[in-house]
């Protein structure tokens, strides 16, 4: 789904007429395009199998500071003590921006646009755009309810795609792991010596 087809999708939900373009002077395209978006940097918050980068380098800068990205929404630095602030790293312990030197991310999450995103996130996000937008513009409780229903069962599938992207499995957890480290809990080693059986 590409976004005319999402814009095309809310305006459907308010009963206004389909567009051609995400171009034409039309006041409710531009509040619906703007909803998408705003629904759109929503879902991808929390952070996905899509959206999430791991151990990423930001280089200090001639003035000492580093600058991270503006499409980044999350920032976990290796030392606690760096933040995101603005568009910024910041030092909690010096209270500064200059931090002199690169910075690792061992986590960042990344808002991507609405062609970059899966085919599953595209069809969760409009439909809580459409719900979004009927309470907005229209103030139908029977219409939100439906796509607040959509958007939940398309849910589904994103929390489907997410785990299989993730590999979970119970036997990869360290505690786990620890706990099945060789040892094989209630087994007796036996006293009996070989040539006490004759």
């Amino acid at each position: 789904m590409n976004e005319l087809e999402a814009v095309q999708m809310l305006l459907r939900a308010i009963g206004s007429s389909p567009v051609n373009s995400l171009n034409v002077a039309h006041p409710d395209v531009a509040n619906a395009r703007a909803c998408l978006n705003r629904l759109r940097k929503s879902v991808q918050k929390r952070g996905w199998w899509f959206n999430q980068d791991y151990n990423v380098i930001y280089q200090s800068n001639a003035l000492g500071e580093v600058l991270i990205p503006e499409a980044i929404t999350k920032f976990v630095s290796d030392d606690v003590s760096l933040v995101k602030r603005g568009r910024k790293v910041y030092n909690t312990q010096t209270q500064t921006f200059i931090i002199g030197a690169d910075v690792c991310a061992i986590k960042t999450v990344r808002s991507l646009e609405w062609e970059d995103m899966p085919a599953c996130i595209q069809e969760y996000a409009a439909y809580l755009a459409c719900a979004q937008f009927i309470s907005d513009e229209i103030e139908d409780p029977n219409k939100e309810e439906k796509y607040q229903r959509l958007a939940g069962i398309s849910k589904i599938d994103v929390d489907e795609e997410d785990l299989d992207s993730a590999r979970v499995n119970v036997f990869n957890n360290t505690r786990i792991s620890r706990a099945r480290g060789g040892v094989i809990p209630y087994q007796r080693r036996s006293t009996l010596r070989p040539n006490d059986y004759s």
